[in-house]
């Protein structure tokens, strides 16, 4: 107590020390507490779930084709449920969106379609009622669905008799059996999942009951005792006589990855790389005020020297420097803890970034935090600082010539290395760390400027975007969804300021692609393993105009294109240089492998080309889809009315400010549109 009370009056009497001093690590301390807590809650933390390090995801995937985390078919799920011995659980799901009505506030909501797996595979049960049952993961069953915590206290008012209750989804009653917890958090994408519904109730359920069809992501859950690489093994075993039986197999092979493991590799290597900067920081911040401490130590050196004298040891004048020592490193950790807590609440303050499409989860931003194990991060950072910075000055400053110190005028010291050397040497490593730093830092201003430089393909100012979701009990024919679009796009075309307005299935850069094989005519099958694929996207004349993506040959989409004319696409510039290097592509014809497939009751689907055979009449502008830095692949754009389906993005372009249209977008009755500013813009 002593030393510390005399450690407090050192740093009193100089208060412009203890400030820079204090400052100092306050930043480095603070900066790696900020970077710790998100490597805590994203790295280090359990996810909550029970025993969630038995979760695993599995995945397809062709390596002939280079394809890697393809979802699963349905039949496949079921071959890997029945055979596979290592799960305790397996459950599947796939996402949409519904139209909550009701009431005067109709809104869209995030959809989940799950087995009856599902929940018990995650370990969650629900806070009311129950959730779903084997029986409901058969077609035709009753319309059940389960709430999430969020929408049954902002709709229904956290209603404790909602179990029960018949909720109108899609124009449709649904019959409420549960309520999860606030805690389940897993499917996420677009945002956070606030209805499920089983699998046996699929809109889609000829599809996605199809083997070909790959469209349903699959999570399991280990058995106590089994590791990854033994159910890996297993997985593997069922996939090789599947890919043998199954012409839709081809090549195909089962992976399997942790759900932790999963989740980190979105983080990894930007925490690293975060990491070791501000541990760079802290580094610098060390040799600065071990610095001030060597400036400061040939100040005291009579004082030091006095000390010896009167009988103190050199262990104990070390001591006392590092009582000093380990004072101003607790003020610095006390404020750098709390820079911390700033840092942390301003960075969850920041718009929510774009989910990962493959994975489907994304870790709340509410969960970075500090917690206990933070604190005691920042305590043991704090003490590991005070013995960095200030073990060679105490060192240094405990030996002393007493004789020459007294009678010195100038105090020195007699014996060890001087001073100088040491404060030499730290300036040096000072100024080697910053250039590291500084060159670093410049590197990633420069990568974000020419990130910034890239061209996504489209003129992304003043857009405004509205996701709409028409109801397929109100909607069941193409007719009606076309001219339900037709119609608002008409209405939107004469809104005051708009210039053009288009609609398409998936806005570019949101992480969503379809994919599909395609077939030229003319040209032979290729075999298993080397077929061509290209991203699909269904548009309405005047979304390419709307979005500012230039036509480079041929015309665009017109009303004439309508169910009953001739079947057309528009492709873009990657897609006509790799397979018309030499050509001009409109007049070719090629055919979607999903759209030329011919299905019968009693067997297969055949592959039919003349089916899906489509005129290309046209070439636009290579789109940047998935990631500004990705490369462009082949691309083919389907007219609406040729191809109609019930979600649709309305892209608006105006003349001004764009969110000024929103309250016109609000319907009166009708089909929920939830209007944003276009989320497609660039960093």
């Amino acid at each position: 107590m002593n030393d510390l009370k005399f450690a407090f009056r050192q740093l009193l009497k100089n208060p412009g020390f203890t400030a820079a001093a204090v400052l100092t690590l306050a930043l480095g301390i603070g900066a790696n507490t900020a970077v710790f807590s998100a490597v805590n809650s994203l790295w280090l933390r359990a996810l909550p779930f029970p025993d969630s390090d038995r979760l695993v995801l599995a995945w397809g995937r062709k390596p002939q084709q280079g394809r890697d985390k393809i979802p699963f078919s349905w039949p496949n799920f079921a071959d890997l449920r029945a055979q596979g011995r290592s799960f305790e659980n397996l459950g599947v799901w796939a996402l949409g969106r519904a139209n909550l009505t009701g009431d005067d506030n109709p809104e869209q909501v995030q959809q989940a379609i799950v087995s009856a797996g599902f929940f018990s595979t995650m370990g969650v049960a629900p806070i009311l009622g129950r959730t779903f049952l084997p029986s409901e993961d058969e077609r035709g069953g009753e319309k059940v669905a389960v709430l999430s915590h969020s929408l049954w206290q902002r709709r229904f008012g956290s209603d404790a008799n909602i179990v029960g209750r018949s909720i109108p989804l899609d124009e449709q009653g649904y019959r409420v059996v549960g309520v999860m917890p606030a805690s389940f958090r897993f499917l996420s994408f677009p945002r956070d999942t606030e209805v499920w519904i089983p699998i046996g109730l699929d809109p889609f359920t000829d599809r996605r009951f199809a083997r070909a069809v790959n469209s349903l992501g699959v999570i399991g859950r280990l058995k106590a005792g089994i590791g990854l690489a033994q159910a890996q093994a297993e997985a593997e075993a069922i996939a090789r006589p599947l890919a043998e039986q199954y012409p839709e197999n081809k090549g195909w092979e089962i992976t399997l990855v942790a759900l932790k493991e999963q989740v980190v590799a979105n983080y990894r290597l930007a925490l690293l790389v975060l990491a070791v900067a501000v541990g760079f920081v802290l580094l610098i911040g060390c040799a600065n005020v071990a610095n001030l401490l060597l400036a400061r130590a040939s100040a005291r050196h009579r004082e030091i020297a006095i000390r010896s004298a009167l009988g103190a040891s050199r262990g104990r004048v070390i001591r006392q420097l590092l009582t000093e020592n380990l004072l101003l490193s607790a003020l610095g950790g006390g404020l750098g803890l709390l820079l911390a807590h700033w840092t942390v609440e301003l960075l969850r303050a920041f718009p929510q970034g774009v989910a990962d499409f493959t994975t489907r989860y994304r870790v709340p931003r509410e969960q970075v935090g500090l917690d206990a194990r933070v604190v005691w991060f920042a305590a043991g950072l704090s003490c590991l600082t005070a013995l960095i910075f200030g073990l060679a000055p105490s060192l240094g400053a405990s030996r002393t010539d007493l004789n020459n110190t007294l009678k010195a005028a100038v105090p020195t010291t007699s014996s060890g290395p001087r001073p100088f050397g040491l404060r030499s040497w730290l300036v040096t490593g000072e100024v080697a760390l910053s250039l590291v730093l500084l060159i670093s830092a410049g590197l990633l201003i420069r990568g974000f400027t020419r990130l910034q430089e890239m061209k996504p393909g489209f003129q992304p100012d003043n857009l405004l975007t509205a996701n709409i979701s028409l109801p397929k009990t109100k909607y069941p024919q193409g007719d009606q969804i076309t001219g339900f679009y037709e119609r608002v796009l008409e209405r939107i075309a004469r809104l005051p300021g708009v210039t053009a307005a288009g609609a398409v299935e998936y806005l570019p850069l949101n992480g969503i692609d379809g994919s599909a094989f395609f077939l030229i005519e003319g040209e032979a099958e290729p075999p298993p393993g080397e077929e061509r694929r290209a991203h699909h996207r269904n548009i309405t004349p005047g979304y390419f105009k709307a979005m500012g993506i230039p036509l480079v040959q041929g015309r665009d989409f017109t009303e004439r294109d309508s169910s009953d004319a001739p079947k057309v696409a528009i492709i873009n510039q990657t897609m006509a240089r790799r397979y018309w290097p030499n050509e001009n592509p409109p007049g070719k014809r090629a055919a979607l492998v999903f759209e030329a497939l011919r299905f019968r009751p009693d067997g297969p689907p055949e592959l039919d080309i003349k089916l899906g055979l489509r005129e290309i009449v046209g070439v636009v502008q290579d789109v940047k889809h998935t990631k500004l830095d990705a490369a462009s692949v082949p691309e083919i754009y389907l007219p609406l009315a040729q191809r109609p389906v019930n979600d649709m993005t309305l892209v608006v372009r105006t003349q001004t400010e764009p969110t000024g249209l929103i309250p016109q977008f609000r319907p009166e009755s009708g089909p929920s549109i939830k209007p944003s500013p276009c989320p497609a813009s660039p960093p």
